[in-house]
């Protein structure tokens, strides 16, 4: 099903954004990657073709609106069509409350909100024109169950959350669907919390549940999921 397809992701250098790239390679899509790093971007691209995939990146501070438009623009040359963006942009701060500066919330709310607003409503452009898409939103189970010293980041991803909700019905005339997935623990968080022996997938696990949502119907839509290690603590989690 994603031979001939073409996602984009953001964040595609690193992390979950990576494992997401070399499974959507691996399945038959051209991938095209949206990052600040160029090194990791290359060395993501080239991991691609030594698995046959088509591959394209543009580097992109993607909070920044003008970056956003000319990459997406350089991917229209790429592709021609976008038929999936999953929106994997994101940094952690981990404070208290008293000690967050208004630098520090601004740093996290635009790499982990409004870089996947500026990436998704690019996307949405097309994707209205095609009358056909998705979109894929890694929001977090910190949506769900806060924790404490995350103020900014459970802020964010609760944004992702109301985000995904919008997308979804705003897009339901013009046949785009919009997923939040929300995973927990996974290998490359980088974790300062004093949970950090709780149980965690591979990023290669997730990355599986991502494609699947990818290689979809056009027609089925999942809203939202919340994917983590079976041996978690969510459930009864206060």
């Amino acid at each position: 099903m994603g031979t001939s397809r073409t996602v984009v992701i953001a964040g595609g250098g690193s992390g979950i954004g990576k494992a997401v790239a070399m499974a959507c390679g691996s399945a038959g899509f051209a991938v095209a990657l949206l990052g600040r790093t160029q090194a990791s971007l290359e060395a993501s691209c080239r991991a691609l073709d030594d698995c046959g995939s088509r591959s394209f990146f543009v580097v992109a501070d993607l909070s920044k609106e003008k970056e956003v438009e000319d990459a997406f623009g350089a991917i229209d040359g790429f592709a021609g069509r976008i038929d999936i963006l999953v929106n994997s942009t994101g940094v952690f701060a981990y404070q208290p409350i008293p000690d967050i500066s208004l630098e520090t919330w601004d740093r996290v709310i635009s790499s982990t909100l409004t870089a996947p607003f500026l990436c998704a409503r690019e996307a949405f452009k097309r994707m209205r024109r095609q009358r056909a898409g998705r979109i894929i939103n890694i929001g977090s189970t910190s949506a769900k169950r806060v924790r404490p010293d995350a103020a900014a980041y459970s802020a964010a991803k609760h944004g992702i959350w109301g985000l995904t909700q919008a997308i979804a019905l705003e897009g339901r005339a013009h046949n785009i669907n919009c997923t939040c997935i929300n995973p927990g623990r996974v290998t490359v968080e980088r974790c300062h919390l004093a949970d950090c022996d709780e149980p965690a997938m591979s990023v290669d696990e997730f990355a599986e549940v991502v494609l699947g949502i990818c290689q979809l119907p056009d027609h089925v839509n999942m809203l939202e999921a919340t994917i983590l290690h079976q041996g978690q603590p969510f459930v009864g989690r206060g």
